[in-house]
């Protein structure tokens, strides 16, 4: 970029530098879980994942991606499934699949409880209790 000077003694510039197209968008935790449709007991029950991950989809985003959220939501109840959760946890998971806005893909994720390594009659007493 070259300067030149004003009779101010300020430099002036004589060429702009290229302007990036792509708008860089940061949001909080909260704007992303909102933006998401994430229920609120994601937050009250202690189940949102790790800040490193839930980070690396809020990076992700990109706007128009909340037309197809249960995406985002799906990862989260896997990113649990692959932690092998405790019992507890697991029930909190299958509370979390009825309260999910997208029937379709909760009942994937039931499925998927199901065959976790902790599952018992308490977990599926759950995933039954259709409100």
């Amino acid at each position: 970029m070259n300067l030149t000077y004003h009779s101010t003694g300020r430099p002036a510039l004589t060429r702009l530098a290229p302007v990036c197209s792509a708008v860089i968008l940061q949001m909080s935790v909260e704007e992303y879980l909102n933006l998401m449709r994430f229920p609120v007991e994601w937050r009250e029950w202690g189940m949102l994942p790790e800040a490193e991950f839930l980070n690396s989809l809020i990076a992700s985003y990109k706007p128009g991606m909340e037309n197809a959220s249960e995406h985002d939501r799906n990862g989260v109840f896997h990113w649990w499934l692959k932690r092998e959760p405790t019992e507890a946890q697991l029930i909190s998971l299958a509370k979390l699949t009825l309260l999910d806005p997208d029937p379709l893909m909760a009942g994937s994720v039931k499925n998927h409880i199901r065959k976790a390594a902790h599952y018992s009659g308490a977990v599926e007493a759950e995933l039954s209790n259709a409100k």
